[in-house]
C-alpha cells in the first residue's frame, strides 16, 4: 500500500465552511465524540478550526477504506501513540500548524509533521538539535545552499518539484530539520522519551536517522506546501519497494 497524505487549509478565507460557527458545529457533529470533546476543549478559534481539520482529515482517509471514523474504535498505545484496535494493519498519524492540517495513512508505522516557515528559533536549534544538524544550520545562516538539501521549487499544486538551484534560507532549513525529527519520533511511538539531541538527522540523499550510532530502519519523504514545510516518515519493510506517497487536498466543506 502506498501511503496517502492528505492536506486541509482551514484559513476560514480559504475554506469558507470554517468561517461560520453553525457550519462547523455541523461538521464536528459528524465526527466521533473523542474528537468532539477535543474541539471544545480547544480555547482559542484557530485551535478549535485545526482540531476539526485533522477531525474531518481522519475521517475523510477512513472513509476511503470503508471505514466510519465514529466507530472505528480510536485507543491509545502506553506510549500516547493512537491507534485503530479494529484494524491493526492500518497506520495513522496527524499534524497541524498554522492554518494547515495533515493526515497520513499507510500500512506501516508512520509520522508527519508539519511546520509553519518563520517559526525557525536560534535557541531551540542550540538546545534540541544534533551537532551534525546544527552543522546543516550553520551552512544556511552563511548564505550558503545548506549541504544535502535537495533543490526544488514548488509547482501548481503547491508541493516540492525539481527545478533549478537556489540557496537555503536559515528558516527553511530549520523547518526541514524540525520536522523530520518530529516525524521521526512520531513514527517510532517514542515521542518525548527519545531526546531530541540523541539522534541525528542526516540530509543527504537519501535521508536518514541515526540513533545510537545505527542508521534507523525508516525513510523519509518532504513537501513544500503553500509557505509550510512538512515531513512524513514510514518504518521501512522491504528496501526492493519503492512507495510513491499519494498526495490529496481536501476542500469544499
Amino acid at each position: 500500500m502506498d501511503p496517502v497524505v492528505y492536506f486541509l487549509n482551514v484559513d476560514p478565507q480559504k475554506e469558507p465552511a470554517f468561517a461560520s460557527r453553525e457550519r462547523m458545529e455541523e461538521l464536528a457533529a459528524g465526527l466521533s465524540a473523542a474528537r468532539q470533546e477535543k474541539i471544545r476543549a480547544m480555547g482559542m478559534p484557530g485551535s478549535r478550526r485545526l482540531s476539526l481539520g485533522v477531525g474531518l482529515l481522519l475521517a475523510r482517509g477512513l472513509e476511503q477504506m470503508g471505514i466510519r471514523e465514529q466507530t472505528a474504535g480510536l485507543e491509545y498505545r502506553k506510549n500516547g501513540k493512537p491507534y485503530l484496535k479494529d484494524y491493526p494493519e492500518l497506520y495513522f498519524n496527524l499534524s497541524h500548524s498554522g492554518t494547515m492540517a495533515m493526515a497520513v495513512f499507510a500500512d506501516t508505522e508512520a509520522g508527519c509533521d508539519i511546520e509553519k516557515l518563520g517559526r525557525g528559533r536560534e535557541q531551540v536549534a542550540r538546545r534540541f538539535f544534533a551537532p551534525g544538524e546544527q552543522a546543516y544550520l550553520a551552512a544556511a545562516s552563511g548564505g550558503k545552499t545548506a549541504e544535502g538539501e535537495s533543490q526544488k521549487r514548488t509547482g501548481e499544486n503547491g508541493m516540492e518539484s525539481p527545478g533549478e538551484d537556489r540557496k537555503v534560507t536559515w528558516d527553511e532549513a530549520f523547518c526541514r530539520i524540525w520536522t523530520l525529527k518530529e516525524a521521526f519520533i512520531k513514527a517510532t511511538g517514542e515521542g518525548a522519551r527519545i531526546p531530541l539531541t540523541d539522534f541525528c538527522i542526516h540530509v543527504e540523499e537519501p535521508v536518514r536517522a541515526v540513533w545510537k550510532e545505527k542508521t534507523q530502519p525508516f525513510e523519509f519523504y518532504e513537501f513544500e506546501v503553500e509557505g509550510y514545510r512538512a515531513s512524513l516518515c514510514l518504518e521501512s519493510y522491504n528496501k526492493k519497494i519503492t512507495r510513491i506517497p499519494q498526495i490529496t487536498w481536501v476542500s469544499g466543506f
